[in-house]
């Protein structure tokens, strides 16, 4: 898999949409957790913002009928922690700086810690997990500093897949529909923004 070239997008301002009645509320459409086109939805103010408080209230009441318990756990490394990404119950990835990647398989009853080789300078800002043995890091940080690196065997040995070839380009994050399918947003270069896909003709 390849990440295409960086896209670069208009980024909106304020005084564009000062007098616009129906000001977008939106730049990404899901539809049955498939990506659509990019676009800016003339949505209503009042309807997005009942949208916004239906999700609010849903994810209250969930919270307010769930049982959260804090478990303390031996992550095996002294790294800063940042990112995590949930396979299941128990598989999880996580990331973090000096180039630190962990994984559980049991929930959380052992981690395994390592480092992405070459790579111990980087802070890894992101992670996304596939499954217990697939999972893709993004590094931040100035042109070159930015990448994306992936494993296919538990963590084994990284192939890093992207670097950033722009010098003012610099990555913040990233997200998939599936397996092959991916998106990683840049810090605006000028007045554009740069995002990155995978997977997408």
């Amino acid at each position: 898999m390849t990440f295409l070239q960086t896209r670069l997008y208009d980024k909106p301002s304020a005084s564009r949409f000062a007098n616009d009645t129906q000001p977008p509320t939106m730049t990404f459409l899901f539809c049955n957790s498939r990506p659509l086109p990019l676009a800016r939805l003339r949505v209503g103010f009042r309807l997005s913002m009942l949208v916004v408080f239906a999700c609010v209230g849903t994810f209250k009441a969930t919270l307010a009928s769930a049982q959260i318990t804090r478990t303390e756990q031996v992550s095996g490394t002294t790294a800063l922690l940042i990112a995590v990404s949930p396979v299941n119950e128990r598989v999880v990835w996580v990331s973090g700086s000096r180039g630190t990647w962990l994984r559980t398989t049991d929930g959380g009853a052992t981690w395994r810690s390592g480092r992405v080789s070459g790579a111990d300078s980087l802070q890894f800002r992101d992670v996304y997990a596939v499954d217990s043995t697939t999972a893709y890091l993004l590094s931040i940080g100035s042109g070159s500093q930015s990448r994306i690196y992936k494993t296919t065997d538990a963590g084994e040995h990284w192939t890093l897949q992207h670097t950033n070839p722009d010098s003012a380009g610099f990555f913040d994050c990233m997200d998939f529909w599936d397996a092959n399918h991916g998106i990683v947003i840049g810090d605006a270069i000028g007045t554009q923004v740069a995002i990155l896909t995978t997977g997408f003709v």
